[in-house]
């Protein structure tokens, strides 16, 4: 928020356009000062955003030719559309240059993403492994077979194989060495969804599953198809956690959901968890020079943009799950997960938020930045800006769409949370 707001400031600055205050939150002043150019900076008690109120920029209804011929120089009123189109589209546009800027640090200083499956510290997989003789190490080359261009497409490969045999080629020590075995699958939670079934019925995550309706369940595969029997009758599931076996007692939930492919609507129960991943290869990074980095930070911010797009689209379309949007608790808990990975998660996650800061505030909604660049284009159109009436009735609209937003993906929030 600050740098999109700064954004904002540094243009008006250069355009010649008085800032009367700048607040990094809403409502009433916790600290603040004022500078010698009689700008005051201040911290705002609520933290859901901030502003930088101009010279003359009172309200959406001040801009019309009457208050624009009566406005002092080095307002916003008395700005040329141009200078005005200038500081709306510089927050969005710092946004993404910022995010372009942290990617493109985290890229020169650690590395890029390594495309290479290298077998790292195992840890609670390693019996796993050495069922079928992968080391410390190894570069998966090859399942079953199948060419292995990434860690992600091993894990999955592996994953999907496990519980029966497979071969895996492997390049160590200067040569290749096919590798044939039973990879085990243990049914072991990796997360639990907030206010499913499975919360409900004390699930929680690193649990393994053993059994079903006392029934021995093999794969997630196995539990998968259980669940999806029961038609919504109570499963008992034997757990194991902490090296205590436990019965719990859960009543899957009727789940509408639409198919990617067709359209088709149809409702299945679902427990309501996640498979914990393999454990077994490390987050290789390839360094790159300075010109690489700037390439792959644009790019990043890019592919954040895209993603948000096509998410919207689903959502339009019906394919997408408005209960995926998240408020300002989601990226508390995102952001503060980040931090305890380290500095480069961290800054990771900013910079997404930043691009999709930038991102939201290009929508064409009134009090947004796209609003005002839109009603800016129909100024320049028409010769003048709309009228009071029409400014004032824009004006609320848009807020109140905000406030909507605002309640409901905090209401998603508390409901996941």
């Amino acid at each position: 928020v600050f740098v999109h707001e700064l954004g904002h400031y540094l243009v008006a600055r250069w355009r010649g356009i008085r800032a009367v205050v700048f607040s990094v939150g809403f409502g009433p002043e916790m600290l603040g000062w004022t500078d010698r150019e009689g700008t005051r900076w201040r911290f705002s008690w609520i933290p859901l955003g901030g502003y930088v109120q101009f010279a003359g920029d009172a309200n959406p209804a001040s801009f019309t030719p009457e208050n624009r011929a009566r406005a002092a120089s080095g307002t916003f009123l008395a700005a040329s559309l141009w200078s005005r189109f200038l500081v709306v589209s510089a927050g969005p546009a710092m946004n993404f240059l910022f995010a372009a800027v942290v990617f493109a640090a985290i890229a020169w200083t650690v590395g890029v993403p390594g495309r290479d499956a290298i077998v790292g510290a195992p840890g609670r997989d390693a019996e796993r492994l050495q069922s079928i003789g992968l080391q410390v190490g190894d570069r998966v080359e090859a399942v079953n077979g199948q060419p292995v261009e990434s860690g992600g497409q091993a894990l999955q490969l592996l994953q999907d194989t496990a519980g029966t045999p497979v071969e895996i080629l492997v390049y160590r020590d200067g040569q290749r060495r096919l590798l044939k075995g039973l990879l085990a699958e243990v049914v072991q939670i990796g997360r639990v969804i907030p206010g499913s079934a499975a919360e409900h019925a004390g699930l929680q995550a690193d649990d393994v599953v053993h059994r079903v309706d006392r029934e021995p369940v093999r794969s997630f595969a196995e539990l998968r198809e259980r669940v999806l029997a029961s038609d919504g009758a109570e499963l008992a599931l034997e757990v194991e956690r902490d090296g205590a076996f436990h019965m719990l007692f859960a009543r899957p939930s009727m789940v509408e959901s639409v198919d990617a492919d067709s359209g088709e609507r149809r409702v299945a129960p679902v427990l309501g968890v996640v498979r914990k991943p393999l454990d077994i290869f490390q987050p290789a990074r390839e360094p790159v020079g300075f010109v690489q980095a700037i390439n792959y930070g644009a790019g990043q911010t890019a592919a954040v943009v895209l993603l948000s797009l096509g998410f919207l689209g689903d959502l339009i379309t019906g394919k997408g799950d408005a209960g995926d949007l998240g408020g300002p608790i989601a990226i508390a808990e995102f952001s503060g997960d980040a931090a305890r990975r380290g500095a480069a998660d961290f800054l990771h996650m900013l910079a997404i938020i930043s691009a999709s800061i930038g991102l939201i505030n290009l929508f064409p909604i009134p009090v947004l930045d796209g609003g005002h660049l839109l009603l800016f284009a129909l100024e320049g159109i028409r010769g003048r800006p709309l009228g009071e009436r029409a400014s004032r009735f824009l004006g609320w609209l848009g807020l109140t769409l905000i406030i909507i937003l605002m309640m409901f993906v905090t209401y998603n929030d508390i409901v996941r949370y």
